[in-house]
């Protein structure tokens, strides 16, 4: 019984951390996500016994996603300026390609073996 509260603990605060990169990659740019909650996550996810390099994979996946994601997304001013396409409109649509990345990064999450296979190791 204890074993079971140990993993819902462990799951809900990878669940926390997601969110918090997500949220905070969405109101400014990656670079800085990275810098600031690189050294505070990293620890603690290493702390729960997640593998660094997953955990890495991970957190880059994450800043990736939160890079596209309204109100700020950075690469979403790009994709307006380049393509000279209403930034109103863009936002429209984005949310059809959140959702899938979304599971996908759930997936690679819930599954260490997707960014460790290559390792060899």
């Amino acid at each position: 019984m204890g074993d079971l509260g140990e993993n819902y603990g462990t799951t809900v605060l990878i669940a926390v951390m997601m969110v918090l990169i997500l949220l905070v990659g969405a109101i400014t740019e990656s670079v800085a996500v990275v810098l600031i909650l690189g050294p505070i996550l990293a620890p603690v996810a290493e702390s729960i016994g997640i593998d660094p390099i997953h955990w890495g994979v991970v957190f880059v996946v994450g800043t990736t996603i939160g890079f596209i994601t309204p109100p700020y997304g950075l690469n979403l001013f790009v994709v307006s300026g380049v393509l000279r396409i209403n930034y109103d409109l863009i936002i429209r649509q984005i949310f059809k390609l959140l959702i899938p990345l979304m599971i996908v990064w759930t997936i690679v999450t819930a599954v260490p073996w997707l960014s460790l296979v290559l390792l060899g190791g």
